[in-house]
Parts: structure tokens; C-alpha cells; sequence
């Protein structure tokens, strides 16, 4: 297949993917026996046992997670799903900022990012921003963005073709409902429709 039907190929797919994501409900809720009331005879009599003086009970101290929503991130690899296709990219240009509930991916000057999709060797280099918001909600987190500016542009032997911001974020960014797992430096987005690899910069 040639460039421009290659290229054809990624645009058909980016136009084609969605940011939505669907939390399934709960199937249904069973309401809990109650534990039976002791009868008056089985009450226990509570038995207090004095505590040494100069003694106290250790508190442990929870140990320190990682901070996955802070600072500046560089994103390592992505993974773009969307019907029969995936799409991978791997590469030190972009760039994910995390500050006080929002995001922003902005790129490296004089960078780009391999593509790859069915077999065909593309490459990403991106002039523009993507921005929105996050919600952290326990080892997950929602992402909804709110705004773009610039663009993009994939290459390949013989063609180019440009490509909006919002397309480049279907591709690299969480959508919706994300599970995030960080470890030292590294942190992973995984969302139903991408996985982002990013590592802290």
C-alpha cells in the first residue's frame, strides 16, 4: 500500500475513534441478611485489662505513594485502539503537564514520534496544545478536555497529511474513566480506548 493510502488509512481511524468511554452499572444490589440479636443470657461481661505505664500501642505510618498528577511527564509510548486497528507511538515529543486538577500536552521543539499502524512506518510531529481537566477518584481518574490549539502533521516516504490536535489527543491521551498505576518516575494511563506510557521529566 502507498503513503497516501496509508495515510488515508490513519485518517479513516482518527475520524472514526471516540473519547467515550462507558462505566458499565451495577447489575443489581442484594440487600444484606441481618446478624441476629444475641439474646440477653450470651451478653458477655467486657473484662479491661490496665495498660503499663509508659506503654503505648505503635502507630504505623502509611507509607507514601507517588504523586502520579504532579509535574511534567514525557510521554514514552501510546496505544491507540479503535475497531480492527491499533495504532503505537513511541518517542520523547510529547510532553503531559499536570497542575491543580488540569492538563496540558504541548510538544518538544525539534522532536517527532514513530507511528506505526498495520505495519506501516509513519511519523507524528506536532505544533500545537491540548488542554482539559482531570478527577482523581482512588487509582483512577476521569479526563475530560476542553480546548486545542495548532495542529499536527504525520509524514511518510512520499506524503504528509495534517491533522487536528483533538485527533493527535485520541491517539496519546487517557479518555474518560483512566486507571493510573505510577512506580518511581514512570506512570501508566490505561483508558478503554489508548494506553499512555509517560515518564516524569
Amino acid at each position: 500500500m502507498s503513503t497516501k493510502a496509508w495515510l488515508a488509512a490513519l485518517a479513516a481511524v482518527l475520524l472514526t475513534s471516540t473519547a467515550c468511554s462507558a462505566d458499565p452499572g451495577a447489575a443489581g444490589s442484594t440487600s444484606p441478611t441481618p446478624s441476629p440479636s444475641p439474646s440477653p443470657s450470651a451478653t458477655l461481661t467486657p473484662v479491661f485489662v490496665p495498660t503499663p505505664a509508659g506503654s503505648a500501642t505503635p502507630t504505623a505510618t502509611p507509607e507514601a505513594q507517588p504523586a502520579c498528577f504532579e509535574g511534567r511527564y514525557v510521554i514514552t509510548e501510546f496505544a491507540a485502539r479503535t475497531g480492527r486497528s491499533t495504532i503505537t507511538g513511541k518517542g520523547g515529543e510529547l510532553v503531559l503537564t499536570f497542575a491543580g486538577g488540569t492538563f496540558t500536552l504541548t510538544s518538544l521543539p525539534d522532536a517527532s514520534t514513530a507511528l506505526a499502524l498495520d505495519g506501516a512506518a509513519l511519523t507524528l510531529t506536532v505544533d500545537g496544545t491540548v488542554s482539559g481537566t482531570y478527577v482523581e477518584t482512588g487509582d483512577t481518574a476521569i479526563f475530560t478536555q476542553t480546548g486545542t490549539t495548532g495542529q499536527a502533521s504525520v509524514q511518510g516516504e512520499g506524503g504528509a497529511r495534517d491533522f487536528t490536535m483533538k485527533q493527535v489527543a485520541s491517539l496519546a491521551l487517557p479518555q474518560g474513566t483512566t486507571t493510573v498505576t505510577c512506580a518511581g518516575t514512570e506512570a501508566t494511563f490505561a483508558s478503554a480506548a489508548t494506553t499512555t506510557k509517560a515518564e516524569r521529566n
